[in-house]
């Protein structure tokens, strides 16, 4: 059976350590970004917001990152097709990266509630943009439409996606975790 990858990552070099560090801080996670891994014309990449838009990155990309979490979903080939066909539309399409909105409001909503979050959500995030989380989010939903269900993917963070992952594949959630040598 095919699998896509859920991936949660620490940070990988100096912006995204700021930012990440900022983004652990405030969601008191252990991760700061996520993105997919998926198979491409026989190539491995990583489907991710990052930069200033939506992208394909090398398949191999984290493999030496601090925190590295790897989750494989399991997926029909006919919902491999949807998503990478999806993936690919994605990325032809102009895409801001949504850090300085989605992961405003995903940080209030861990910190203030959900109903803030969504709230704020309303107002400065929309449709022409979006994070690594509503991303990786927006992906699995298309092989799970109930994944994450009733949630805003506005607010989902790194650190809801590792926990969201682990419900869906019934394995136990772990919030603590240990950094690779």
């Amino acid at each position: 059976m095919p699998t896509i990858k859920a991936i949660f990552v620490s940070e990988d070099g100096l912006i995204h350590e700021i930012i990440g560090g900022v983004v652990r801080k405030v969601t008191k996670g252990k991760y700061a970004h996520a993105a997919i891994g998926l198979n491409l014309y026989g190539d491995d990449y990583i489907l991710e917001a990052v930069g200033s838009h939506v992208g394909l990155s090398p398949g191999n990309k984290y493999y030496g990152a601090k925190v590295l979490k790897v989750l494989e979903i399991p997926v029909t080939e006919e919902q491999l097709l949807l998503i990478q066909k999806e993936a690919l539309r994605i990325t032809a399409s102009v895409l801001d990266y949504g850090l300085l909105t989605d992961c405003i409001a995903g940080g209030l909503a861990d910190v203030l509630g959900d109903k803030v979050g969504e709230a704020v959500a309303d107002v400065i995030c929309g449709d022409d943009s979006m994070d690594c989380s509503r991303l990786q989010t927006h992906i699995i939903r298309i092989a799970y439409p109930s994944y994450a269900e009733g949630m805003s993917d506005h607010i989902i963070t790194p650190e809801d996606g590792d926990r969201l992952c682990c419900g869906l594949l019934g394995i136990p959630y772990e919030k603590e975790v240990k950094e690779n040598e």
